[in-house]
C-alpha cells in the first residue's frame, strides 16, 4: 500500500511540475539551476535586442549581484539535499530489519521525500523571484539613465552619441578638392546653437555661390581664338599618284564622314609603296592607275582591259629555278590581283575572267616547254574575249533589232557599250526609224558621251535628267537598259538609278528589256543594294565634271560633321520590274539565270 501511495504521490508531483513548466527530470537542484540560468540568458538576449543604447554600469553590476546570490542559494540547496539521504542510509544499515519497523521506515521515508521536494520547489520559486526583481531593478536603472541622457541632449544639442562621433571622424578624414565644398562641409559639420551663427553661415554660402556664377560667366564671355580654315583646293586630288622615287601611293581615305548604314562598304585603303620594276608588271600598274582615276569605265571595257593586261603578264613571265610553270605563274598573279582590287573592286565580269585564267593555268601540262604554254594561254584568253564579249554583243544586238519597230521611242539610261552598238546597227538599217531619249544623272554624266556618239550619226535624240522621267515616260514605247551583273535570284545589278527607271516604266506599262551577256551572270544572291555595293568618291558629288571645280556652297563640306555625301555606284532591280533579259543564248526571263549557269560549260 505504501508503494502504491508513493507512486501516486510521484505522479501528482510530476503533473504539478509540468503545469508549472518544469519537467520530471529536473528533480535535482542542479538541473533546476541550469534551466533557470538558461531562461535568464534568453531573457537577457531579448532585453539586449530591444535595447537601443548600450548597458550601463549600474545594470551590469545589478545582474552580477543577482547571479552571485543565485549561485550561493544553489550551493546551499545542494548541501542540504546531499546530507539528508546519507543519514537515512546509515540508519537503515545499522538497525536490523523487522516487518513492522520496515513499514514505519518506508512511510517515514516517503514523508521526508515529500518535504524535501516541497522545500526544493519553494526554494526555486524564491530564486526565480529574486532574479526577476534584479532584472526589474536593472531595467529601471537603464530607463533612468536614458532619461538623463535625453535631458542633457535637450540642454546641450552639440553633444553626440558614439555613432555620431564616428561619423564626425569620417567626415573630417574625407578630402574634397574643391575649396568651396570644403567650406560648406566645415560649416555644416557642427550646427550652431544661435540664430546669428546660422545666418552668418547662410550668407557665406550665398557669397560663394555668386562668386562661382560670376567666374563661369567670365570664362564663357572670353573671346575664342579664331582658327583659320584651310583653303580647299578646287582641283580634286587623284586617288593614285606616282612619286619621284618610282613608287605608287594609293591615297588613304579619311574616314571622318561615314554613313552608318553603309559602314561595311568603306574600305580603308592603305598606302602602298611599290617599286615599279621589281614586284609588279608595268601593265598591271598602268591598269590600276586607270581604274583608280576612272579612265576605264564600264563592265565590258574593264574586263577587256584586264584580259589584255593578263596576256602581257603571261607573255613576259619567266619561270624561276626550282619551280613549276603553273605554280610560279599563280604566285605572280596573286600580288597583281590584290593591287588591282585595292585600286578598285573587281566587276563580276572580271571575277569570272580571272576564274577562267586560273583554271587554264592549273590545267597546263608539265611536259611541254614554257613558251608553248604561254602561247596556248594567250590564245585561250583571246578566244574568251572574242566569244564572251565581241560575239555576244553581236548576237544581242541582232536580237534587240528584231524587237525595234518603225516609229518607236526608245529610252536608255547612261552609256552602255552594248546598247550603243545595238542602236547604231539598228539605225544603219534604213527601213527602221526611231527616236532615242537619253536619261542622265549625276555625278558621272555618262549620258553625255552617249548623246555625242548618237548625234554624230544623225539619230534623233532627247537628253533629260533622271528627275524628269515621269514627264517623259508616256511618250516611251520601249526601255533598253544595260547591266553590271545578273544575280542568281533574278535581280539585276546596274548603275544607280536603273531601279527607279524600271519602276516608273512598270507603272506606265512600258516593256523593259535588259541587255546582258552570260559572262556577267553571277552565282551571288542579293535583294538590296545595302549588303554589297561599291562606293565612289564623295568629292565627285560636289565637283563639276566638265570644269573640275568644286561648287561654292559645298566646298567646305568636310568641316560640317552632319553632312556626308554618299556616292553609290550600283542599285538592284527586282525581276518583277523587268520584262525580259536579252542574252547571246536567247531572250529569257530573269528567273532563268540558274539554268544558264548550269547549262553553260564550266569556265
Amino acid at each position: 500500500m505504501d508503494l502504491k501511495i508513493s507512486k501516486k504521490a510521484a505522479r501528482r508531483r510530476r503533473q504539478r511540475l509540468k503545469r508549472k513548466g518544469l519537467s520530471a527530470e529536473n528533480i535535482s537542484e542542479e538541473n533546476q539551476f541550469e534551466e533557470i540560468s538558461k531562461e535568464g540568458k534568453e531573457e537577457e538576449k531579448q532585453g539586449n535586442m530591444n535595447k537601443v543604447n548600450e548597458k550601463s554600469k549600474e545594470q551590469i553590476l545589478a545582474e552580477r549581484q543577482a547571479k552571485k546570490t543565485a549561485k550561493m542559494q544553489g550551493k546551499k540547496k545542494d548541501n542540504a539535499i546531499v546530507s539528508s539521504p546519507k543519514n537515512e542510509v546509515k540508519l537503515v544499515a545499522t538497525t536490523a530489519p523487522s516487518p513492522n519497523k520496515t513499514a514505519e521506515q518506508n512511510s517515514s521515508h516517503s514523508t521526508t521525500s515529500k518535504e524535501v521536494n516541497r522545500q526544493e520547489t519553494e526554494k526555486s520559486r524564491d530564486q526565480v523571484h529574486s532574479e526577476r526583481e534584479a532584472r526589474k531593478l536593472a531595467k529601471q536603472a537603464a530607463k533612468k539613465k536614458g532619461e538623463n541622457l535625453n535631458q542633457e541632449k535637450e540642454k546641450n544639442p552639440i553633444m553626440k552619441t558614439n555613432s555620431d562621433v564616428e561619423l564626425a571622424v569620417k567626415m573630417e578624414n574625407l578630402h574634397i578638392a574643391d575649396d568651396t565644398i570644403n567650406l560648406e562641409t566645415s560649416l555644416t559639420k557642427a550646427k550652431p546653437a544661435t540664430k546669428a551663427e546660422r545666418r552668418a553661415i547662410q550668407e557665406a554660402q550665398r557669397a560663394a555661390k555668386t562668386k562661382l556664377v560670376e567666374d563661369k560667366k567670365a570664362i564663357v564671355s572670353k573671346p575664342k581664338a579664331v582658327v583659320e580654315s584651310p583653303k580647299v583646293s578646287t582641283k580634286p586630288t587623284p586617288a593614285v599618284a606616282v612619286t619621284k622615287s618610282g613608287s605608287i601611293t594609293i591615297a588613304k581615305s579619311t574616314a571622318v564622314h561615314k554613313v552608318k548604314l553603309f559602314k561595311h562598304l568603306y574600305a580603308d585603303k592603305c598606302d602602298l609603296n611599290i617599286k615599279v620594276n621589281q614586284q609588279l608588271h608595268p601593265a598591271i600598274i598602268k591598269l590600276g592607275l586607270q581604274y583608280a582615276n576612272d579612265l576605264i569605265v564600264g563592265s565590258n571595257a574593264r574586263c577587256y582591259a584586264f584580259l589584255n593586261a593578263m596576256k602581257t603578264l603571261v607573255n613576259d613571265y619567266e619561270t624561276p629555278q626550282e619551280k613549276v610553270f603553273s605554280r610560279g605563274l599563280e604566285a605572280e598573279l596573286q600580288p597583281a590581283v590584290e593591287f588591282l582590287q585595292n585600286c578598285r573592286p573587281f566587276a563580276v565580269s572580271m571575277t569570272n575572267a580571272l576564274k577562267y585564267i586560273k583554271m587554264l593555268v592549273s590545267l597546263e601540262d608539265s611536259d611541254t616547254s614554257d613558251d608553248d604554254k604561254k602561247q596556248r594561254l594567250i590564245e585561250k584568253i583571246d578566244t574568251y574575249a572574242k566569244e564572251q564579249i565581241e560575239t555576244a554583243a553581236i548576237a544581242i544586238s541582232l536580237k534587240v533589232r528584231e524587237k525595234i519597230s518603225n516609229g518607236d521611242v526608245i529610252l536608255i539610261y547612261g552609256c552602255s557599250s552594248l546598247i550603243k552598238r545595238t542602236l547604231v546597227e539598228a539605225y544603219r538599217d534604213s527601213e527602221i526609224k526611231f527616236r532615242v531619249i537619253i536619261v542622265d544623272s549625276r555625278p558621272d554624266h555618262e549620258g553625255q558621251e552617249m548623246l555625242k556618239s548618237l548625234a554624230v550619226l544623225g539619230i534623233n535624240c532627247t537628253y533629260v535628267f533622271i528627275n524628269s522621267i515621269s514627264f517623259i515616260m508616256p511618250e516611251v514605247t520601249k526601255v533598253l537598259l544595260g547591266a553590271h551583273a545578273l544575280l542568281a535570284n533574278g535581280y539585276v545589278m546596274s548603275r544607280v538609278g536603273t531601279a527607279q527607271i524600271a519602276l516608273v516604266a512598270n507603272s506606265y506599262n512600258v516593256p523593259v528589256l535588259v541587255c546582258c551577256e552570260t559572262h556577267k551572270f553571277s552565282e551571288r544572291v542579293q535583294t538590296d543594294a545595302f549588303v554589297f555595293n561599291e562606293l565612289g568618291d564623295p568629292n565627285a558629288l560636289v565637283t563639276n565634271k566638265n570644269t573640275r571645280e568644286i561648287s561654292e556652297h559645298l566646298k567646305d563640306w568636310e568641316t560640317i560633321p552632319y553632312l556626308t555625301p554618299l556616292n553609290l555606284r550600283y542599285d538592284i532591280t527586282p525581276p518583277e520590274l523587268v520584262t525580259a533579259v536579252v542574252t547571246e543564248v536567247a531572250i529569257l526571263p530573269c528567273t532563268s539565270v540558274q539554268v544558264i549557269l548550269r547549262v553553260k560549260p564550266a569556265e
